[in-house]
């Protein structure tokens, strides 16, 4: 916990803030945790001036026309994104999404396509999350379909997984591809609709997977 004297009282107003003025003019942050939520632990975290710029950063992000979902606190400086290859992958879709199940799962016919793209976010040249992005078509529109998505177990739910689908959307929002879409699993369903998917469809199953449904993003 930071001692400053400067970081408890903006962690005061903020809480003051939190208990008196926001159920007034109405919870409306786009993001969770809420700003007020995120402010608290970049102060926490951070101190006085990063946590401050960082907190402001989130607010100016948190209006109408901008993104929304779920986006923590993201703590760890050696984070990176970047193209990775197919093989890579594939043995953390073997060991996260397909245990127990053949080769044949883990390895898409799409993998070896040139138009395919395998992406991974590192932490300290660790594998913590990735994906696959196939090119397709949705609604006869230029699509991308994110496939094999995962997360090593430790960790889920802090926001990685989220931080990886930001990137796409800002990575390709200005490569004509219109929309991101995915099939997914029952329990992750959630996740993408955090992050601004629309759930289209009814659920299908998948043969020794389980319930899926078809989910979207229009860029």
């Amino acid at each position: 916990m930071n001692k400053n004297p400067l970081v408890f009282f903006c962690i005061f107003c903020v809480k003051a803030y939190s208990y008196f003025l926001s159920p007034i003019i109405g919870k409306n942050c786009r993001f969770f945790p809420t700003c007020s939520e995120y402010a608290i632990e970049c102060f926490q975290n951070f101190g006085f001036i990063k946590g401050g710029w960082l907190s402001i950063k989130r607010i100016f992000r948190c209006h109408p026309w901008g993104n929304s979902g779920y986006d923590p606190v993201l703590k760890n400086k050696e984070l990176k994104i970047k193209e990775v290859s197919k093989v890579e992958l594939q043995k953390f879709r073997k060991k996260f999404l397909y245990e127990g199940l053949s080769d044949d799962f883990s390895q898409y016919k799409e993998d070896n396509l040139k138009t395919t793209i395998h992406l991974a976010l590192l932490i300290e040249s660790e594998i913590i999350s990735g994906l696959t992005l196939i090119k397709t078509k949705f609604n006869n529109n230029d699509a991308l379909q994110i496939r094999g998505m995962f997360t090593i177990r430790g960790f889920c739910y802090k926001g990685y997984g989220s931080k990886l689908v930001k990137y796409v959307k800002s990575k390709f929002l200005i490569n004509n591809i219109k929309f991101l879409w995915c099939n997914s699993r029952f329990e992750a369903i959630k996740f993408y609709k955090k992050n601004g998917f629309k759930e289209i469809g009814r659920f299908f199953n998948k043969k020794q997977i389980g319930k899926h449904k078809k989910l979207f993003f229009k860029l």
